[in-house]
Formats: C-alpha cells, structure tokens, sequence
C-alpha cells in the first residue's frame, strides 16, 4: 500500500485520526480548512478512499487532489539548529544558520557560529563551514556581484543595558567554502541591520543596533575595500529597514514605518524628507514583511500596529513622486511571515503568527498564500490561499526560492520566546502540478551584460511563454534583501530563445539571478544561473577561484587585470602596461610580443571600449580567450585545464597598448 504524509494537525489530546483499510487512491491528500485548540501537533499518515472525510473537536478535514490547485508541503527536515539565517548560492546550494556557536544566548562573549551548507539536490545532508570569530546572529547580509556573501554585524554579547551589537564584517566565498578573515570592520556596532547591494557594486548597510537599543544611526557602504560612513546621513531607523534599490537612482525606505524615504549614497550621503504623502498617511508595520515585485513596484505585507494585520499596501517609485494604493487584504492576519517571490512573478507568504501578544503556536498561520500582481482585470492583484505548511514558521524564520521552483521553509523560535523548530519543509507550489510541457534548459551563458541579448538553447524548443530573473535570496528576520525580480523580452529561435537582460543596474542590480523559462501554465524549467552585470561597478580585491584565469579592471589604473590560478589556489596577477605582480610561489615575467610563438596571430583593431585577453601554451597554441567590454565586469574565469610544463603567457590588447607576461605555477 502506499502511504500518503499529511499536514501536520492541531489537535487536543489523540493524534491517530484514522487509516483506511483498503488501497490507497493515489494523487489525494487530507487538507485541514481550520486550526484551532493547543499547540500539540499530531502527525499520522492517512490512506483515503474517496469520500473519506473527518470530524473531530476543534479540526475539520475532508479530502482534496493533490495538489494542483493548492501545491504540497514535503515531509519536515530534521536540522541541529534553527535556520535563522538563510541564502541561496550562485551554486544552487543554501547556506543557513542559527548563532552563537555554544548555543548560549545570554551570558559571556558568544564567539563564533555554527554555518551548515544544504544541497537541494542531497536533502538529507548539511556540511558544517563555521565561522570561528563571529557570532552572526542577527547580523545583516546580502550577495555581493561576484556570488560571495557579505555579513555585516551580527552579536557580541547581553549587556547591562541589553545585547551588543557586532562590528564585525565577514565574507564567505561560495567557491572555495571558506570565511574570510581580517576584513575591515565598520565604524560602529549594529544588531539587526539591512544590507543592500547598490548599482555600482558596493554594500550599503543601515540601522542597527549599537547595544541596548541604541540604533546606529550612520549608514555606511562596503566599497569592495573598506566602509565608507556617510556622515551626513543621520536617521535613527527600525530594526531591519525595507530598503530596496531604486529605479531612478539611489536607495527607497519603504518602511516599515509609515514614512518613506530615499538615501543618496554618493560622498557622505544625504536623505530625503518624507516623500509620503499626507493624503496616503500609512501605517506601522512592524515585523511585516516587503518585497519589490517588480522594477520600482512595493508590496508592504502585513504587520502590527497595535493589533496584527492582513491589511496590504502597493507602492510605485517609478515616477516623479511615489504612489501609494492600499492593496488587497490576505485571508490571514500575519506578523513574522516571510514574502518569497516566485518565478511567475507572484509572490508567496508563508509562517507568520495571527496575534502579536502571544508567543504560543497555537496562533500560528498555516496556510500559506499567494499574491497575483495586478492586471488589466485585477488592478490591485488577488490572493489565493494555498496549501497548510506542517509546522508553525513564526519568529525567527526564513523562506527562499530554490531552482527548481519551490521554496524552502524552515526555523522558527531559539528567541522571543517563541517555540523552537529545528526543521524545515519544502513547498512545491501549484505551477510545478500543472500538466504542461516543462521547458528544458540545455545552455546558456554564465554571464550577460546589461541591455544584452543572450542565447538560450532548449531540449524542446517552443515551449516557452514567458522569461523571467529572480536574484537569489538571502533572508533573515521576516525581510529578503537580496531578492528581485524582472520580466524580459524573449524571440524564439530554432534551438530555443534569444533572451534581453534588463538595461541596467538600476533596475536589475549586480549579481546572479535565477533565469526561469515558463512554459503553459506557469510551469517554470530549472533555472540556470546567471551573473548579471557589473556595470560601471566598482571593484574590489581579486576573487581568488581553484583554476583558471580571472579577469576583471584595476579600480585604481581603470587598466585590466588577468589573475592567473593553478589547480592549489596560487596566482599571478598581471596589469596591462607592464606592472607585474607575484604573490605565493609563483613566478611572473613581464615579456614583449615577440617572445610568443610566431604563430600566435596578433589581433584585429579592438573598439575603444573593449579588450581581448588571450592565454597561449610555450607553442604558441591558444587555451583559453576573453573580450571584454569597458567597464570590464567584475570577474570572467576561464577553465585553463592543467598545462603540463606549468607556463602559459598571457596577454592583453586593450585600446592602451598590448602587454604580454609568462606565468610559471610552480607545484
């Protein structure tokens, strides 16, 4: 017989509801419509014949088909830690943690966290990469335009006056797995801050806590070096700002309180006044959640404000002044919920709590829901409530799109006193149960410019309705600030489509998004990863790889540079216009184009915004080759393979001149 898993049940006292005797009928589950009495849990596998339907003191269930209409929740994962923490990879991989690396919240200097790597692909595994020097407990973080993540703050201890916020900045390289030490500090404090990755490549970090609820009042912006502080932008800002990247330039608060604002993060910065009208007065939404639907288009969710609310709002920053519409209004009051856009462009809010003076599951939302942006027959959007998660996702928890089209979910408690959930559930919403042809992504490239057209190819051309780009997750405390999302223009072609990245970063920001091709019905293939951008970014330290070429500008000269990898992490960077470099133990030799193999062909006249990167072997044969477009992006990697003498040459032509350098990697 097979065995159907159910939603978990809230139920008073027994937990077997019943068990048919008969086979089961496949395809149908047990759907609960109400959640009421304690906060105990029963969880039983129910085989059902149609028909089948159950009554008992505070729950009602009847049988449903599985789930098309209502998508499915998976069995519940069982973790060692509450995923407090969460963000999806440029390798599909998410990195999730909880804090505090003795698990003691509250007495001495907590150093250090326990960081798990989850492999979508191998789901009952977590690998362990500590942090052994910060505690990243309610820190802020976000991807930077190179895949890497970027953590700033987090916590140092419980103070007299309450806890102390961290200075700390850490970065984790998601090629190599691996923290970074010794990266600059910022100038002060912050506990609970938001991070947001601007246009030009840079981290902007605001809000925060200092220590027993002093708000670090000073933004300041990661240039890829250093922390740049804008001394005149002073604001005090609640915990975890919506801040989001706007359209015409410089950062939108979107809340949540009722004020809004923009940030100019040049020079020493500068805020806006209020740009709320006070004919749309708003209100506070605290510990709701927000995200930016569309370039420029807002949804603010939910919140408390003296009473929790399944109220909505619409925010427009695409003109010359704000809009601000009240939106459509959930089924659901929610207060902690997470908002998750999906690649249709919709976005799903799951967890969240109806009652914002209790801190007991019984006042869990279970039902997850889906917001349908507006169109011509729903100027404001719609809801649809979907299918029950198991288990309550209150405080604490984190929700993120994966490439295949479905959303983790998991944590929830270790703090505020709410219940503890070392778990997490993965949801598979209605678009993945609709029978339509699946597009199949065979190639693309790794990585497009703005405003250029890229060439997708397909297992099964012309199965493809819409293109879509949604930037990896990263999320923590009910706010995802690295998520975007963008609609494209797509043409078909014989082998699949031809796909337009959005025009710039200001709409599109720096970094690697899922590119989704939707097939009828919504049915979304497997994303293929893509850095988008940089353009005119700007650049910090090289990005050491495990093999291969790595090619991006000296922010400094504005000359490019080639760092060159072996199979062991050592390099040789080498700057067109004859200044070489030799770091670890390798060898760099500056030489003149004659001391290639004469063989090697020079190249055509270059444009004057673009430079060509060549990699020989001693005879002169070709390995590897890159043209740039000027303001080169921040890393190219080319795979060099291992060359069996350990020499290659590298050269550059750029519209400068041609500088040529043999690189010995020394084993």
């Amino acid at each position: 017989m097979k065995r159907l898993g159910i939603y978990p049940l809230l139920l008073v006292g027994v937990v077997p509801l019943a068990r048919a005797q008969n086979p089961a009928i496949e395809g149908w589950n047990l759907q609960a419509s109400s959640y009421q009495g304690s906060s105990l849990h029963g969880y039983d596998q129910v085989e059902l014949q149609p028909g089948f339907s159950v009554t008992t003191s505070g729950f009602d269930a009847r049988v449903v088909p599985q789930n098309t209409a209502a998508g499915s929740w998976s069995e519940p994962l069982t973790w060692p830690f509450v995923g407090i923490h969460t963000s999806v990879l440029p390798n599909g991989k998410v990195l999730t943690w909880q804090g505090h690396l003795d698990d003691d919240f509250f007495t001495g200097t907590n150093l250090g966290t326990r960081v798990f790597l989850w492999d979508p692909a191998v789901p009952q595994t977590l690998t362990q990469f500590d942090n052994s020097w910060s505690n990243v407990f309610c820190s802020g973080h976000t991807l930077l335009p190179n895949g890497n993540l970027l953590v700033a703050g987090g916590h140092s201890h419980l103070g007299a006056g309450g806890y102390v916020g961290l200075d700390h900045t850490n970065i984790y390289n998601f090629s190599t797995n691996s923290w970074q030490q010794n990266v600059p500090s910022m100038a002060d404090r912050r506990w609970y801050p938001t991070t947001t990755t601007l246009a030009n490549g840079e981290v902007l970090v605001v809000a925060g806590q200092i220590s027993g609820g002093q708000t670090n009042p000073i933004p300041e912006v990661w240039t890829g070096v250093n922390w740049r502080s804008l001394t005149n932008s002073y604001k005090l800002q609640p915990d975890y700002p919506w801040m989001y990247v706007a359209p015409g330039g410089g950062v939108f608060d979107a809340g949540p309180q009722p004020e809004t604002f923009y940030l100019n993060t040049a020079g020493s910065g500068a805020w806006s006044a209020n740009v709320r009208p006070a004919s749309s007065p708003g209100v506070s939404r605290g510990w709701g959640t927000s995200v930016m639907y569309l370039p420029g288009k807002i949804l603010n969710i939910g919140g408390d404000n003296g009473g929790v609310m399944n109220s909505t709002e619409l925010i427009d920053i695409n003109g010359s002044a704000p809009t601000f519409t009240a939106g459509p209004t959930m089924a659901y009051p929610r207060f902690h919920a997470n908002a998750t856009l999906l690649p249709t462009g919709e976005v799903l809010v799951t967890g969240g709590t109806s009652s914002s003076g209790s801190t007991n599951d019984i006042y869990a939302v279970l039902p997850a829901e889906i917001w349908t942006p507006p169109s011509s027959g729903y100027p404001l959007g719609f809801w649809t409530t979907v299918a029950p998660m198991r288990t309550p996702r209150l405080y604490h928890s984190t929700a993120v799109l994966l490439p295949d089209g479905s959303v983790l979910s998991a944590g929830g408690g270790q703090g505020g006193n709410y219940p503890t959930h070392t778990d997490a559930e993965v949801y598979r919403p209605p678009y993945l149960f609709v029978r339509a042809a699946k597009p199949a992504i065979t190639s693309a490239p790794a990585y497009a410019a703005y405003g250029q057209t890229i060439a997708v190819q397909l297992s099964n051309p012309g199965s493809v309705q819409r293109a879509t780009l949604v930037r990896l997750s990263s999320v923590t405390h009910s706010f995802n600030m690295n998520q975007r999302f963008n609609e494209l223009a797509f043409a078909a072609t014989a082998n699949g489509v031809n796909v337009t990245i959005p025009p710039n970063a200001n709409v599109c920001p720096p970094g690697h998004y899922m590119l989704f091709l939707l097939g009828g019905g919504g049915m979304p293939s497997r994303a293929h990863i893509i850095q988008i951008g940089p353009d005119n970014i700007v650049i910090g330290p090289p990005v050491e790889v495990a093999r291969g070429v790595a090619v991006h500008p000296n922010p400094t000269s504005g000359l490019v540079q080639v760092q060159v990898l072996d199979e062991e992490g050592k390099f040789a960077v080498v700057e067109t216009g004859g200044h070489d470099h030799s770091h670890h133990s390798v060898q760099g030799t500056a030489i003149n184009d004659q001391s290639l193999p004469s063989a090697v062909p020079l190249p055509a006249a270059l444009p004057e915004n673009a430079s060509d990167v060549r990699v020989y072997n001693t005879l002169g044969q070709e390995i590897r080759n890159v043209t740039l477009r000027h303001p080169a992006p921040q890393l190219y990697e080319l795979d060099l393979g291992r060359n069996p003498d350990g020499v290659y040459i590298v050269r550059a032509i750029t519209p400068k001149g041609v500088s040529s350098q043999r690189v010995v990697l020394h084993k």
